[in-house]
C-alpha cells in the first residue's frame, strides 16, 4: 500500500508472528443478541523477545506503557486503542497487556460512537463484564515480571520476603534465613545490634519508586539471574562447615541447603560443598 509515494507496512499491536508471545483464552459478552468476542494477548518482555529490534517496533512510538489496554475495533476497524475505558489505571505491571474487543456496526448506539467513528464507550453491561476480565488478566500480566525472581517456591527459605502492612506491599531482607542466622551466632551483643540496626534501614530504604520506574521504562533490561557461582560457593563453604561444627549430617545439610536460596537453584553445587567437607 503506497501513500504520497511512501509504502505504508500493515501493524498488528497483538503481535502475532512473536512466538513468546501469550494468548489467553478468549472471552465472550452476549449483548443485545450479539456475541462480542474479547482476546486477551500478553507480549513477552525483552528478555524473551527474538531481538531488541522486534521488542522496540512493539513498543511503538508511545512506548509500552501507553499502549496498554483494550483496542476496540468496528468491523475490523480500529477506533479506539489503547485504553481502559476508565475502569484501571495504566500500570507498568500491565505494559505488556493488548486486549481486542469487536463489535459490529449494529452495536454503535449502545457503545455510543461518535459521528467519524472515532471515540466509543462501552455499554453498563460490558463495563462491569470488563472490569471482571482486567480482574483475571492483570494477574496473568503481572506474572510476566514476576516469573523467575519469585520470593518464596515451597518449603524454599527465600532471601527476600514480601509482606503486608494496612494493606501495602514492603520487601524485606528475610531474618529467619540460615546465613542471617549464621552471622550472627556468636557476635557480642553490640556487634548484632549493629548489624540489625543495618538490615532495617536497608529495609527501610528500599527503592520502590526507582523499581517502578524502571518497570516502566521500555529500555530498562534487568538482569535475570544475578547468581555469581565463585562468590555463592564461598559462602557455601562456610555455611557448611558452621553446620558441621554444631554436629549436622551430611543429610541434614543436603536438605537445609535445598530449600535455601541462593543453593536451592544450584543443585550441582549443593554435592560439591559437601564433598568438599
Amino acid at each position: 500500500l503506497m501513500w504520497n509515494d511512501r509504502i505504508l507496512k500493515p501493524f498488528n499491536p497483538f503481535g502475532p508472528d512473536i512466538p513468546a508471545r501469550q494468548e489467553l483464552p478468549e472471552r465472550s459478552i452476549h449483548l443485545k443478541g450479539e456475541r462480542i468476542p474479547i482476546q486477551p494477548y500478553i507480549l513477552p518482555q525483552l528478555s524473551k523477545s527474538k531481538s531488541k529490534k522486534e521488542y522496540e517496533e512493539y513498543g511503538g512510538e508511545e512506548g509500552y506503557l501507553n499502549s496498554q489496554g483494550f483496542y476496540l475495533y468496528r468491523n475490523k476497524r480500529l477506533i479506539v486503542r489503547a485504553t481502559w475505558f476508565g475502569l484501571t489505571r495504566k500500570d507498568p505491571l500491565f505494559k505488556l497487556i493488548r486486549v481486542r474487543i469487536d463489535i459490529s456496526n449494529k452495536q454503535d448506539e449502545l457503545w455510543r460512537l461518535d459521528v467519524r467513528k472515532s471515540q466509543a464507550s462501552p455499554p453498563k453491561e460490558v463495563r462491569e463484564e470488563l472490569k471482571r476480565i482486567i480482574g483475571r488478566i492483570t494477574d496473568k500480566g503481572k506474572r510476566v515480571f514476576t516469573r523467575g525472581i519469585t520470593l518464596s517456591r515451597g518449603n524454599n527459605t527465600p532471601v527476600w520476603e514480601r509482606e503486608l502492612r494496612d494493606g501495602k506491599v514492603a520487601y524485606v531482607i528475610n531474618s529467619k534465613h540460615p546465613l542471617f542466622a549464621e552471622l550472627l551466632k556468636n557476635r557480642p551483643a553490640e556487634e548484632r545490634r549493629s548489624f540489625k540496626n543495618f538490615i532495617d534501614l536497608a529495609n527501610d530504604s528500599f527503592p520502590y519508586a526507582m523499581l517502578h520506574s524502571d518497570i516502566g521504562n521500555d529500555k530498562t533490561e534487568f538482569i535475570a539471574d544475578p547468581l555469581n557461582r565463585t562468590k555463592i560457593k564461598k559462602i557455601g563453604r562456610n555455611l557448611v562447615k558452621a553446620l558441621r561444627n554444631i554436629g549436622e549430617s551430611p543429610d541434614s545439610i543436603r536438605n537445609k541447603l535445598v530449600n535455601t536460596e541462593p543453593f536451592s537453584r544450584e543443585p550441582q553445587l549443593i554435592e560439591e560443598l559437601i564433598q568438599e567437607e
